[in-house]
């Protein structure tokens, strides 16, 4: 997560996402949806109905350029990543002073000979945030941070060191 908090009203927060493959003959696929896919992106779902003041902004990235080709067996464009390592990051608007934010971050990771595998991790956040106007929100009556007012660390801790080994 950065930047690291006290958040306001209007910030924009960047997750990353972390993935390692740790066998060879795995591949991880793209976040990216554009055209005809054959393939579950990767993605940060938020669960409107139960997260509040926080929305995506802007679609997820990676740090590299997937390999990209046509599959007429599934019928579509295949964008995947055959390398060890890939950063996925996805930007968030605070949108209000009580955020909560409930939802997962789901990918899909096949071997070259078609055993596929669709992880669901959950994500559960909540902080305060101060106001837009510069309000004191997450401030105790003596002007002292209010310990429960800082951000909590993501539960789990985003880290895909073994994706491979998911069930």
């Amino acid at each position: 997560v950065s930047p690291a908090g006290p958040y306001k009203v209007g910030d924009i927060i960047t997750l990353t996402f972390d993935a390692h493959v740790v066998e060879d003959g795995w591949h991880l696929y793209s976040a990216r949806k554009d055209g005809n896919i054959a393939y579950n992106a990767t993605e940060l779902f938020i669960f409107d109905e139960e997260s509040q003041g926080i929305k995506l902004s802007g679609a997820m990235s990676e740090n590299r350029k997937p390999r990209e080709r046509e599959d007429e067996i599934m019928g579509g464009t295949i964008r995947d990543f055959a390398e060890h390592d890939v950063r996925f990051t996805q930007k968030l608007k605070v949108t209000g002073p009580k955020v909560k934010l409930v939802g997962e971050f789901v990918y899909q990771f096949c071997t070259d000979a078609g055993m596929c595998k669709f992880p669901k991790l959950p994500l559960e956040w909540a902080f305060s945030a101060a106001g837009a106007a510069g309000a004191d929100e997450g401030l105790d009556a003596n002007g002292g941070k209010d310990p429960k007012a800082d951000p909590l660390q993501v539960q789990p801790e985003p880290n895909l060191d073994s994706i491979a080994d998911t069930a």
